[in-house]
């Protein structure tokens, strides 16, 4: 019988491993183990049985010796210490001579026996070894068949590997043991080169490879576009893009940029980009002594005011004006306010405001309707004119001129002449496009 082989375990996982391979070496090193174990188990009783058949080849040789002591035909040794054996006149048999001679005389017909201790130690080689002083030293030592060892038995190593039927001594088998180890770790970690250690890494999961795989379930599966992406080196201000099929690169994103990215709606995204476009109408009760449209668009070149039964508290005429950050405007406006009814015309020049009807033959008790509209004549000048009709059935005002602001164009007011007048009645509303 030769020493049973021991499988070395398939390579272990590590951290570097990617998923799936993790997974699948995490299973085949974890199947391996029960069979490992078979293996180790099968070399130890193969080394105990070697060690129990030579314990009984000691037996048989003590149990020989034992025999050889009890030969028929042989004296009693007891009480005979240094006696000499005879043969006697028949010749026929033996007997212990009372007289002991000197030992190695030389005397004919005299055998001197030696003692145990003389047997052990070898000293004279011409005395006689007696079966019972044979069988005392053979004593000390183990028998050829199945033999009990005692002390510090110690036989020659065998080499590694060695599965023949010579003993096997600790050394051979701590040397087998550390090998069969050594395969097992494979050089893995100091922190992961026990069983212990390898299943508290693996959180004492014996499902392990299931419960990784089922947490990847739930993860973003891995793709080209997602390593262009993390491959990117991301900083401020910057907008990845792709270049390519799994390709990505950096652009810088502007100010101008995050603001259009930023707005709310596509109004706030025309007013970004100073685009064309058609906003409002906004629309405003009239009332007090003045009505303001505030946060007029940069992109906005055309406005259209539109009243609507618009009424003042005195007999003054309905004006408009036109501001900035700064404020309102109230001188620079040039032009001419024309009015014509049965009791014939008049024409007013502007100066503070653009008035929607002459000054002269106004009444409390009118209501206006009408349009004023705006164009935008470049710079920070602005053209208009208005056609209003009072409730009066007769009457028609026309008006027409133009005024450079200091500044960009951000607020309308609606206000009296006087600019003491309030609004009683009517509504009013602004609509601009680019």
């Amino acid at each position: 019988m030769t020493l049973p082989a021991i499988t070395p375990l398939p390579p272990a996982p590590a951290r570097s491993d990617a998923p799936n391979d993790f997974s699948a070496k995490a299973d085949a090193f974890a199947a391996a183990l029960p069979g490992l174990v078979e293996d180790i188990n099968e070399a130890a009783g193969f080394i105990d049985q070697r060690a129990a058949d030579a314990q009984q080849s000691a037996q048989a040789a003590l149990n020989a010796v034992a025999v050889a002591g009890s030969a028929e035909g042989l004296p009693a040794l007891a009480g005979n210490a240094g006696k000499v054996l005879r043969i006697n006149a028949q010749e026929n048999a033996v007997f212990w001579d009372t007289a002991a001679p000197p030992a190695s005389s030389g005397t004919p017909g005299l055998i001197a026996l030696a003692t145990l201790a003389e047997a052990n130690a070898g000293t004279d080689p011409a005395k006689a070894i007696v079966s019972a002083v044979l069988a005392a030293v053979l004593a000390g030592y183990a028998r050829l068949d199945s033999p009990t060892f005692s002390g510090t038995p110690k036989v020659p190593t065998p080499a590694a590997g060695d599965d023949s039927l010579r003993a096997a001594n600790t050394a051979f088998v701590q040397a087998t043991l550390r090998a069969a180890i050594a395969a097992l770790v494979n050089q893995s970690p100091a922190a992961l080169d026990t069983l212990n250690e390898l299943a508290a890494a693996l959180g004492n999961d014996p499902n392990f490879a299931t419960t990784v795989l089922n947490a990847l379930a739930g993860k973003q599966p891995l793709s080209g576009n997602l390593t262009a992406l993390a491959g990117l080196a991301g900083a401020a201000n910057q907008l990845g893009y792709f270049t390519a099929a799994g390709a990505m690169a950096l652009t810088a994103f502007t100010a101008f940029a995050r603001t259009l990215a930023g707005a709310a709606d596509a109004l706030a995204a025309r007013t970004t980009l100073g685009a064309c476009g058609i906003a409002g109408p906004v629309s405003q009760t009239l009332s007090g002594t003045a009505v303001d449209f505030t946060a007029i668009p940069s992109w906005a070149k055309r406005l259209r005011v539109g009243l609507n039964g618009a009424s003042l508290n005195a007999a003054t005429a309905i004006m408009a004006q036109l501001g900035t950050s700064a404020g309102v405007a109230t001188s620079g406006y040039g032009g001419t306010v024309f009015a014509v009814d049965n009791g014939g015309a008049g024409v007013g020049a502007l100066s503070v405001g653009i008035d929607l009807d002459w000054l002269n033959n106004l009444s409390a008790a009118w209501t206006y309707s009408g349009v004023l509209d705006f164009e935008h004549m470049g710079g920070n000048v602005w053209a208009f004119k208005s056609t209003m009709s009072p409730t009066n059935g007769t009457r028609q005002a026309s008006t027409s001129g133009a005024v450079a602001l200091p500044g960009g164009l951000t607020t309308l007011r609606l206000t009296s002449h006087n600019g003491t007048a309030s609004f009683d009645a009517g509504t009013a509303s602004l609509t601009y496009e680019g």
